[in-house]
C-alpha cells in the first residue's frame, strides 16, 4: 500500500512538472484597432456587416495548442472565451472584436478596441493573465506590434504573418489643446525623433494634401475673424435651389467668423504616416460670441463638399444633367442634385470635435457625414447626419449629448437645420416634440449647437437624436438587429421582409371593412392601435399641414425584452415644424378632418381615415385628441416658447448674416412666432368649441 501511495505521489508530481513544462504559451503579437479592409486574412464582418477590429495571437510552441480555457478581455472587463479549436505550433490566428456581436464560430470578443484612447488588452488562460498589451491610439489601417525586445511600435498590419519592422510615424503632440483663446500664440508640434511633421489648415489630409506644409518652426495661431472667406464664399446658386439662382450673394467676409484648424501628421520609415491629430483654435472669440452654445468643428476635404462629380453639398453634375433635360424645371427641393442623393456611397469621411458650452473638448474622432432631410436638402444651410463606423475609427460616439437621454453611446446623430423652420426660428420641431414627449409614440431630443466647417462659421443647428436601430434598441429594450424603420413609403433600416409586413398592414387597413370585428382584430395583430391613435391625435391637434401625406414614420422589432418586441408597427414623431400656421394663416379655422380627406390618396391619410371608420378606434382616437388640450395648452406652449426663444433666438442674427437670403429676424422669425402663438390661443376653441 505504501509503495503504491508513493508511486501515485511521484506520478502526480511528475504530471504537475510536465504540465508546467508544457503549459500552453500563446502571446499577443499584433493589435489592429481600425481595420481598413485591405487584407484578405482579416475580412470577417460582425452581425451588422461591418469590418472588425482584431487581435493577432502567436503560438511559439512546436506543437498544436487547443484554445480550450483561453479568453481575452479589455480593461479588466468581461472575459470572452476563444472556443475549443486547435492552433498549429508556430502559427498565427485572429481574434475579431466588435460590440455588435458575430454570427460566426471564429474566435471573437464582443467589444470594440478604442481608437482615440489607451486601453489594456489581456490574454488569459483559465482566468490567469498570460499576456497583455497597453495600447495607445493609432491611425486607421495601422497596427500596434512588439519588437524583439517587447517594445511597442506602430506599423502596417500583417494579419496571420510575421510582423513588419517598418515603423510608422508617431502621433504628433500639439503644444496647446483646442478651444477658446483671447490672444494669438505660437503652436509647437512634436513627434518621434527624426520624423518629419506635416500640417494643413484647410481641412485636407496632411498625408496627401497638395497644400500641406512641413513643420520647421512653431505655427502662428492668430485671430482670423475678418480674413477673406474660404469655403463659405462658394457661390450660393451652386449650393441651393429653394430660391431662383442669381438672386443672392455669398456672405461678407466680416459676417463669417474664421478660426484655425490644425491637422498634423508625422512621417516614419518608408513614408509610413502615423495618426492625424486635429485641433481647433478659436482666437479672439469666447463662448458668448455665439450665444454660449456648444459647437462642433468639422474638418473635411473641400472636394467632398463641392466637387461636381462627388461633392455632397452642391448641385453638381446630377443637377446639370437634369437641368439640360428639363430646362423649365421648378426651383425647389424636388429637383435632383448631388445633395439629394442618399445611401452609403454619398457618405464622406470627416473629423469632428465636440466642444461643450464652456469650450471644453469632449469628443474628437473621425466619422462619416451625409446630407440629411427631404426638400430642406435644397436649403443654403443643409442638415447633416453623422455616422460612427469602425472603418473610420470609433464605432460609436461616446458622449451624453442630451441631459434627458440615459444612453451616452450613439451610432449616429443629426445636425438639423430646422426643415421648414430653417429660416424662421429653428426650434419649432424640437419644442413640439418635447411638448409631446412621454406619450406612447417616440420623440427626439435636441439642443442648439453651432457648427464650424474647416474653421468657418456655418451657422447653428439643432443637435438631435437620430431615429436609428440603436435609438429604438436603447429606448425600448429590443434587439438592435431586429429593428425595422419605415419612413415616407421607404424602408430606412431593416430586412427585405419588413416592407412586405407594412404593405400587408396597409392593405388590411385600407381595403378591408374595418367595421368588421375580425378584420379589426387582424389589424391589431400588426399595429399598436393605441400608439397610432395617440400619434395621430397629436399631429391632428397641432394641424401639421406637412402630414399625413408626408413625414410619417413607424418601426417594429420582433426580438428583445418586454412588450415592444412583439413585431407590431408603432409610429414616431418627426418634422412637425410646418404646424400651427407656420407659413401663413390660410388654414385658420379649417377643419383638420376635411384637410386630411383632401389628402386621402397620399401618405397615411387613407390609412387614418379607414381606421376612423371603426367605432372602437374612433372612440380611442377622440379620447386621445381630448388629452391634447392639456399637452398643448396655450399656457404650456407659451412657457416652452419663452424658454426656447431664450436659447435659440440670440443666434438668429448671426445665422441670417452667414446665410443671406430674403429672410430676416423681423420679416420671418417674429411673424411666424406670432402666428404660432395665435394658433395655440385659438386651437382649443376651434377644435372643441370651448375656451
Amino acid at each position: 500500500m505504501l509503495a503504491a501511495a508513493l508511486l501515485l505521489i511521484i506520478m502526480g508530481g511528475a504530471a504537475a512538472i510536465m504540465s508546467y513544462i508544457y503549459r500552453p504559451q500563446l502571446e499577443i503579437s499584433e493589435v489592429c484597432p481600425s481595420n481598413d479592409g485591405l487584407y484578405d486574412r482579416a475580412l470577417l464582418k460582425d452581425s451588422k456587416g461591418e469590418l472588425c477590429d482584431w487581435i493577432e495571437i502567436y503560438d511559439p510552441a512546436d506543437r498544436d495548442t487547443t484554445l480550450e480555457g483561453w479568453s481575452v478581455r479589455k480593461n479588466g472587463g468581461e472575459e470572452y472565451p476563444l472556443g475549443s479549436s486547435a492552433v498549429k505550433g508556430g502559427s498565427y490566428f485572429i481574434i475579431y472584436c466588435s460590440k455588435s456581436g458575430f454570427d460566426s464560430d471564429e474566435p471573437h470578443a464582443d467589444f470594440n478596441i478604442p481608437k482615440n484612447e489607451s486601453c489594456v488588452i489581456e490574454l488569459l488562460y483559465k482566468g490567469k493573465v498570460r499576456d497583455k498589451l497597453t495600447l495607445e491610439p493609432v491611425e486607421k489601417g495601422r497596427s500596434l506590434v512588439r519588437d524583439g525586445e517587447g517594445a511597442l511600435y506602430v506599423t502596417d498590419p500583417t494579419p496571420c504573418a510575421e510582423n513588419s519592422t517598418a515603423v510608422t510615424g508617431s502621433t504628433p503632440k500639439l503644444g496647446k489643446n483646442g478651444g477658446y483663446y483671447s490672444q494669438g500664440f505660437e503652436l509647437d508640434i512634436k513627434a518621434g525623433k527624426g520624423q518629419k511633421i506635416y500640417y494643413t489648415t484647410d481641412g485636407t489630409d496632411p498625408r496627401t494634401s497638395a497644400t500641406r506644409t512641413e513643420y520647421t518652426s512653431p505655427v502662428e495661431i492668430t485671430d482670423r475673424r475678418t480674413e477673406p472667406n474660404g469655403i463659405s464664399g462658394y457661390d450660393p446658386s451652386k449650393i441651393q435651389l429653394n430660391f431662383r439662382p442669381g438672386h443672392y450673394s455669398a456672405p461678407k467676409d466680416e459676417d463669417v467668423d474664421k478660426v484655425t484648424v490644425i491637422k498634423a501628421v508625422a512621417e516614419g520609415d518608408e513614408g509610413l504616416y502615423g495618426r492625424v491629430e486635429t485641433a481647433t483654435y478659436l482666437v479672439g472669440l469666447t463662448p458668448e460670441s455665439h450665444s454660449s452654445m456648444p459647437f462642433i468643428s468639422m474638418t473635411i476635404d473641400p472636394d467632398d463638399l463641392y466637387n461636381q462629380q462627388t461633392g455632397i453639398y452642391c448641385l453638381g453634375d446630377i443637377y446639370s444633367q437634369y437641368a439640360a433635360d428639363h430646362p423649365d424645371h421648378k426651383f425647389n427641393g424636388s429637383v435632383p442634385a448631388n445633395y439629394t442623393q442618399r445611401g452609403r456611397e454619398w457618405e464622406r469621411e470627416c473629423h469632428i470635435e465636440f466642444y461643450e458650452s464652456d469650450g471644453t473638448l469632449r469628443l474628437s474622432q473621425n466619422a462619416g457625414v451625409r446630407i440629411q432631410g427631404g426638400w430642406s436638402r435644397a436649403e443654403y444651410q443643409k442638415s447633416l447626419r453623422f455616422f460612427a463606423r469602425g472603418s473610420y475609427g470609433e464605432s460609436a460616439f461616446e458622449y451624453p449629448f442630451w441631459e434627458n437621454v440615459d444612453e451616452n453611446s450613439f451610432d449616429t446623430f443629426v445636425l438639423r437645420n430646422g426643415g421648414n423652420d430653417t429660416n424662421y426660428s429653428k426650434f419649432k420641431d424640437t419644442m413640439i416634440q418635447e411638448l409631446a414627449s412621454g406619450r406612447s409614440f417616440a420623440t427626439q431630443s435636441g439642443r442648439p449647437c453651432v457648427l464650424y466647417i474647416n474653421g468657418e462659421y456655418w451657422g447653428f443647428y439643432t443637435l438631435q437624436e437620430d431615429y436609428s436601430q440603436e435609438y429604438f434598441a436603447n429606448h425600448y429594450d429590443v434587439k438592435k438587429s431586429s429593428v425595422a424603420i419605415y419612413k415616407n413609403d421607404e424602408l430606412d433600416e431593416g430586412d427585405e421582409e419588413d416592407p412586405e409586413s407594412f404593405d400587408k398592414l396597409y392593405e388590411l387597413v385600407t381595403t378591408y371593412d374595418l367595421t368588421d370585428e375580425q378584420n379589426y382584430k387582424n389589424v391589431c395583430e400588426l399595429l399598436d392601435v393605441e400608439n397610432f391613435a395617440d400619434y395621430a391625435a397629436a399631429e391632428w391637434y397641432i394641424f401639421n399641414d406637412d402630414w399625413p401625406q408626408n413625414n410619417y414614420g413607424c418601426w417594429r422589432a420582433d426580438e428583445g425584452k418586454g412588450e415592444y418586441a412583439d413585431g407590431r408597427w408603432r409610429f414616431f414623431m418627426f418634422d412637425t415644424e410646418s404646424c400651427a400656421y407656420h407659413y401663413s394663416t390660410k388654414n385658420q379655422g379649417r377643419d383638420m378632418l376635411e384637410y386630411i380627406e383632401s389628402k386621402h390618396s397620399s401618405g397615411i391619410a387613407r390609412f387614418l381615415l379607414s381606421l376612423l371608420e371603426n367605432e372602437e378606434f374612433s372612440r380611442m382616437f377622440y379620447a386621445r385628441l381630448a388629452e391634447m388640450k392639456e399637452c398643448f395648452s396655450y399656457e404650456r406652449v407659451s412657457d416652452f416658447t419663452e424658454r426656447y426663444k431664450a436659447e435659440y433666438l440670440p443666434e438668429m442674427e448671426a445665422y441670417f448674416k452667414r446665410f443671406p437670403t430674403d429672410h430676416s429676424y423681423n420679416e420671418s422669425t417674429l411673424p411666424m412666432l406670432t402666428r404660432m402663438d395665435m394658433f395655440f390661443k385659438e386651437r382649443q376653441v376651434q377644435q372643441f368649441g370651448e375656451k
